[in-house]
Order: C-alpha cells, then structure tokens, then sequence
C-alpha cells in the first residue's frame, strides 16, 4: 500500500493562526511628547503613557499567516471498517472510512506541541494570506475579541 500525503518530513510550510495584536499609536493626552506642562509651567511625566509617548491598543481578533514552518512529523490514519453489526445502535460497531491527514511542525513542537490539519496548512505565504483574508471576511466579527 502506497499513502500519499500534500506534504513531507522536512517541506516548508504557511498556516494560518487567529490572534488579538497590538499596535503603538501616539498617545492621545500629551501628543506623543510624554510630558506635560501645568498652568504653573511645570513639566511632569505625562500620567497616560508614562513618558513613553506611545500607547498600545488592541486590534480586532483576525486570521493571521504564519510561518515559514517545517514538517517534522506526518500523521496519516485511514479507516476502512465493514463493522460488526449493521442493526445495533452503537457507532464503533458500524461500517465506518475516512482518511485523516495531521501534521507536527518542528517551530510548534513535535511528539508534544500542535497538530495541524491539512487544510491549514500552505505551500506559500500568498496561499495562506489569501485564505486568512477569506477567513476574515467571513464575518469574524461577529465572534466576540
């Protein structure tokens, strides 16, 4: 028996992940100069951003590419079971197939970090771009951030 699979040990691969980022903006009290000054011309620490001149706010929850990743390990499970018994109620018992491709990638852990299922994953970084996008245009927001 011969199983192929989309990918193999050592190919390079995309994903997509869904994440909350955050972005710098200026902050909005002081300008982005991190100071104040009073009405008794005082300059102090500006008390939104610290001194910094910068704050950080979060952007909606969205589908982000991933990667480059590598495949460290290939799991591959087909099932092609006439069952046992066509007349009990039990599912293990009935006829059952499928196949079920699942990958490990080695900057996600192998033998004990992620799987990721085939569909997930991308020969190129514009493949799972334009898939982030579709996800996204889904109507992701109407899932709570």
């Amino acid at each position: 028996m011969t199983i192929t699979t989309k990918y193999g040990n050592g190919d390079t691969v995309y994903a997509i992940r869904r994440e909350c980022r955050n972005e710098k903006v200026t902050c909005g009290f002081c300008g982005g100069r991190g100071k104040i000054t009073g009405a008794d011309c005082t300059v102090v620490q500006c008390p939104d951003c610290y001194g910094r001149g910068t704050q950080t706010r979060a952007l909606p929850t969205k589908y982000y590419p991933i990667g480059p990743m590598t495949v460290g390990r290939v799991d591959v499970r087909i099932t092609k079971s006439q069952g046992a018994y066509s007349d009990i109620d039990a599912d293990n018992y009935k006829p059952q197939s499928g196949r079920e491709e699942q990958y490990m990638l080695d900057q996600t852990g192998v033998g004990s970090g992620s799987v990721w299922l085939v569909d997930t994953l991308f020969p190129t970084l514009e493949e799972a771009q334009a898939d982030a996008d579709a996800q996204n245009a889904k109507g992701l927001e109407a899932v709570p951030s």
